[in-house]
């Protein structure tokens, strides 16, 4: 492992001198590549005219490859272990506002909400990346965050998601307003959670 270090910090970057000579300084930019797709759409639409229809949908993805925000990187160039981010984001609500007359208006709102993110299940992520390691995740030397193979020692996923409905009635007398209402939540969260080698 030690060979492939000194292999692999040969080939790109710079290695200095630093004033212990235990230890060196190595400066290395590893490559990697972010996307996001965030489309949006509303509409709105007049069922008749005391009835107004509104809904909206928002999708969002976002994939880094590799996870350079969570410090899931490739440590060395050249190092087979590292891990991918995958997020989706979607969100979708609706209205439907109904002037029952001139005094009474009903509003029914709903909306839900489902984002499910994968940090590093890919082919770059597995048991086999720590063969040179002799199958353990090796975290030294402890200055290197993550350890020698990067972050890629425990993929996990995860999501929150949750719907609602919501209807409100709004009465109006005079000078006086009323307003009834009910709500009804649901939430459920899940994770996913691993070790795919020992740690020393």
């Amino acid at each position: 492992l030690l060979n492939d270090i000194r292999s692999a910090t040969q080939s790109q970057g710079v290695v200095n001198a630093t004033g212990d000579f235990n230890t060196s300084s190595y400066l290395w930019l590893s490559p990697g590549n972010q996307y996001e797709k965030q489309p949006v759409v509303k509409i709105d639409y007049n069922l008749t005219p005391q009835h107004r229809l509104s809904g909206t949908y928002n999708w969002q993805v976002v994939v880094r490859d590799p996870d350079h925000l969570n410090n899931a990187d490739i440590r060395f160039p050249g190092f087979a272990n590292y891990r991918k981010y995958t997020s989706y984001r979607p969100l979708s609500s609706g209205t439907l506002r109904s002037t029952l007359s001139p005094n009474v208006v009903n509003e029914l709102r709903g909306g839900i909400k489902w984002g499910p993110s994968y940090f590093g299940e890919n082919a770059s992520n597995g048991p086999q990346t720590f063969d040179s390691q002799g199958g353990y995740s090796l975290t030294f030397p402890p200055s290197l965050t993550g350890g020698t193979a990067g972050g890629g020692n425990g993929p996990t996923a995860r999501s929150a998601w949750s719907w609602n409905i919501d209807n409100t009635l709004n009465w109006q007398r005079g000078s006086h307003s009323l307003s009834f209402g009910t709500s009804l939540f649901f939430g459920n969260v899940w994770a996913d959670n691993q070790q795919m080698v020992p740690t020393i």
